[in-house]
């Protein structure tokens, strides 16, 4: 997994290098890069925000707590996505390094694209 996020990350630094760049969205992107798809183990974030919206659950009404359980929702998609697919790039050998060639292999192994396009969905409407 630390493998595909540092992947991951640098692939986005470089599509983004314009914004990274921006005054007015580099702090956005640096986050993006740093706390959503860094090559560090997130699941004590994961865990605490679950949790937060249990306690926050019994005492605010559901419609308050809608963009908190719509980004937990995201979140638990886009890891298992994540996991699915590190487990994809294993299964075709590979090493210390991704190559896009691989990359692409292990999303067209998956063939998730239902489901890629549910993750979208919900980026687009959070």
């Amino acid at each position: 997994m630390a493998r595909l996020r540092q992947w991951q990350a640098q692939r986005l630094a470089a599509t983004y290098a314009d914004l990274l760049v921006n005054p007015q969205y580099a702090p956005v992107c640096q986050f993006f890069l740093s706390d959503i798809y860094a090559a560090r183990d997130f699941s004590q974030r994961d865990q605490d925000a679950e949790r937060l919206h249990d306690v926050l659950a019994r005492f605010l009404p559901a419609r308050m707590l809608s963009t908190l359980a719509r980004a937990n929702q995201l979140n638990r998609l886009s890891a298992q996505l994540d996991h699915s697919l590190a487990d994809a790039l294993q299964r075709i050998g590979v090493g210390e390094t991704i190559t896009a060639q691989q990359y692409a292999e292990g999303y067209r192994l998956r063939d998730n694209y239902v489901e890629r396009i549910h993750q979208m969905s919900c980026w687009l409407s959070s």
